[in-house]
């Protein structure tokens, strides 16, 4: 998801790009929570765990060891809705409700290439997480992501 997005804001070489579960601004997801923890109580003897999503992307992933407050150019960087007005490309979005990676980070890239005017789709799929399980969202995905190649 990352990747196609941000693979979008630099080159105009793809006909479409589809993105699934993306990450397209890197200082939110350090300040998010993880929505999987959403509905625990936090009392728990490790209350860190509940913001730690995005830092472990940040060390792990993209090797950062900054905060967003320490380094806000690399954030900006590796953040492709920061970037939207360099994609010209039409972007499937496809994210669930239940990932790790919170529902926001594609609806951020939606709104930023809806403002600007362009080819973008965003699709929702509640209760399923990073790779969704249900059979029939998974049917209902790789049909609309064939559509959406044969669109473009």
């Amino acid at each position: 998801g990352w990747a196609a997005m941000m693979l979008l804001a630099r080159t105009p070489m793809f006909r479409s790009g589809i993105s699934s579960a993306g990450i397209s601004d890197a200082a939110a997801l350090y300040a998010s929570l993880d929505p999987r923890l959403r509905y625990e109580t936090g009392d728990d003897e490790r209350p860190e765990r509940f913001a730690l999503l995005g830092k472990t992307l940040a060390d792990n992933s993209w090797r950062l060891d900054a905060t967003p407050w320490s380094r806000p150019d690399a954030y900006h960087a590796l953040s492709p809705s920061l970037h939207a007005a360099r994609i010209t490309t039409p972007l499937l979005l496809i994210h669930g409700d239940a990932d790790y990676v919170p529902l926001e980070q594609s609806e951020r890239m939606f709104a930023a290439l809806t403002h600007l005017k362009r080819d973008v789709r965003l699709i929702r799929y509640w209760g399923d997480d990073h790779v969704p399980q249900s059979p029939a969202n998974l049917a209902d995905r790789h049909r609309r992501m064939i559509d959406w190649l044969r669109h473009a």
